[in-house]
């Protein structure tokens, strides 16, 4: 009889350990952000995730009940993420403050009458209901573009659940009606079953738009009358081969005319198209080609999206390293970046800064092993002279680089090499200019070569190649240029093959 008491003792602990276990989800994870995710970081992820998990959207899907699951852990993860004394628990604890069971019965979650059953899955603890959160998130402004807020989803998990899941399918198949009476009013012509295209309203354009600087939009303006099906099927062309780059809109004029005054040319006899960055005052550019030819479409974007990248080569290498943020070099046979590189630099901004090197420079090729090329190297430490690397080896596509980014990001910078205190020089003769001439001989010990024929630079070759490392650097400058005469008068030498230390 005392040896059965001892076993229903142990298993209960074993149940009540196993619940919280559960509880105990990697929320960071969830999210899709890294443990020091700033919170603008945290707030975009949770809007991007609750958009694309909400039920209202997912419905009669074979995942439907996997994907509300989701929506409720997406909504959980941000509560407590986006709280700093909430996160701040969770980092020391490994759980959410709000997943603690709630007293019943007079402290007694398990005693006689109890209704609580907790687990990771439901939304139960001290964390409110899902959809109030996101519609609390939202506000009144529509995150769908269909005009009015998304609802009926009700998360009651506790309690008789039979019952309220007959219920739930009866409020279900009411609102699947409403939804389908109202999609059919509401959605433009021509864009009632695109997935990769958002409506946008008044409402909404400020919350998707002007609230996100970082997001790049590709928008449509039009009224319905003059939108011509060669128009719609071109656009979804562009949308599908945009994904994952670039927010793909549109907007219907005839409803929200006061969105016009966004654009400075007229679309009441044809389309407008723009590319607009996200922000509070930025201004659209807008595309003059031929609003039904796909490619001319996405070439504009290609152009037009924002270059955050640095053009790298063996000259200004050394100053590339020495950024205080990440680095990621791009080794390609391209002089400018495609627009996967320029997204993924826009996206990582406060993370990392991208350079892009030409296969012809053939020093940094070197340096860094690339035999092939495109090739993407993470750089770790802050000097050329003493460097680390981990090369990307999966295909450019756009996830998996940004999911490698965000998982090898290195966290310290490695120290410059222990044996010098001076600023590596890359070994190279370098030709001074008035733009560099600041950079290269304000503080080093610098040494000049004056003469009027750049081949004079091959004098200094072994002498740049042995001081590399002490932060000696070699130059040369053009004794006719204005910056060479300049430096032969302040320093009073001839004009012929002088050097100058």
């Amino acid at each position: 009889m005392i040896q059965r008491h001892k076993l229903a003792i142990i298993s209960l602990f074993i149940i009540v350990g196993l619940s919280f276990t559960i509880a105990a989800k990697d929320y960071y994870q969830i999210l899709g952000v890294s443990k020091d995710a700033t919170q603008k970081e945290i707030k975009s992820a949770y809007k991007k995730l609750a958009l694309q998990y909400h039920p209202d959207r997912n419905q009669d899907k074979p995942n439907e009940e996997e994907v509300q699951k989701k929506f409720i852990e997406i909504s959980h993860a941000y509560q407590t993420l986006s709280d700093e004394e909430k996160r701040e628990f969770y980092d020391r604890h490994g759980y959410s403050p709000d997943d603690k069971p709630p007293p019943q019965q007079g402290g007694n979650p398990f005693g006689q009458g109890a209704s609580y059953q907790y687990s990771g899955g439901n939304s139960g603890g001290g964390f409110q209901d899902p959809f109030s959160f996101f519609k609390s998130f939202f506000g009144d402004q529509d995150p769908f573009g269909g005009g009015s807020s998304p609802g009926g989803f009700q998360f009651n998990f506790g309690g008789n659940q039979q019952g309220q899941q007959q219920q739930h399918r009866g409020n279900r198949q009411q609102q699947q009606q409403h939804q389908h009476q109202h999609q059919h009013q509401q959605q433009p012509k021509g864009y009632e079953q695109s997935e990769n295209i958002q409506v946008l309203s008044s409402q909404n354009f400020q919350l998707n738009i002007r609230d996100e600087p970082s997001s790049v939009w590709l928008l449509q303006f039009y009224y319905e009358k003059t939108l011509r099906p060669e128009a719609v099927e071109a656009l979804e062309k562009v949308a599908e081969n945009l994904k994952g780059f670039v927010n793909t809109g549109v907007v219907d004029l005839s409803k929200n005319s006061q969105l016009q005054k966004v654009i400075s040319k007229s679309a009441k006899d044809k389309p407008v198209i723009a590319l607009l960055v996200g922000g509070k005052s930025s201004k659209p550019v807008i595309f003059e080609g031929e609003f039904m030819n796909p490619k001319s479409i996405y070439e504009f974007v290609a152009e037009k999206y924002p270059d955050l990248t640095s053009s790298v080569s063996e000259s200004n290498a050394e100053n590339f390293i020495a950024k205080p943020l990440s680095k990621v070099l791009l080794f390609s046979a391209k002089k400018t970046p495609t627009l996967l590189i320029k997204s993924l630099a826009n996206e990582m901004k406060e993370k990392f800064v991208f350079g892009l090197v030409h296969k012809s420079d053939q020093f940094l090729a070197k340096k860094f092993n690339v035999k092939k090329f495109p090739t993407i190297i993470i750089v770790e430490g802050d000097s050329l002279s003493y460097v680390g690397m981990k090369p990307y080896g999966g295909e450019m596509n756009h996830d998996e680089i940004y999911e490698f980014l965000k998982i090898h990001r290195p966290t310290k910078p490695i120290p410059s090499h222990p044996v010098s205190h001076h600023r590596a020089t890359g070994g190279s003769v370098h030709t001074l200019s008035k733009e560099n001439v600041q950079e290269l001989c304000g503080s080093e010990v610098c040494v000049i070569h004056t003469s009027a024929n750049p081949d004079d630079k091959i004098i200094l070759s072994p002498l740049a190649k042995k001081y590399q490392r002490d932060g000696i650097f070699f130059t040369w400058v053009n004794s006719n240029s204005s910056l060479g005469k300049h430096i032969q008068k302040d320093l009073s030498c001839g004009s012929k093959g002088d050097l100058i230390a």
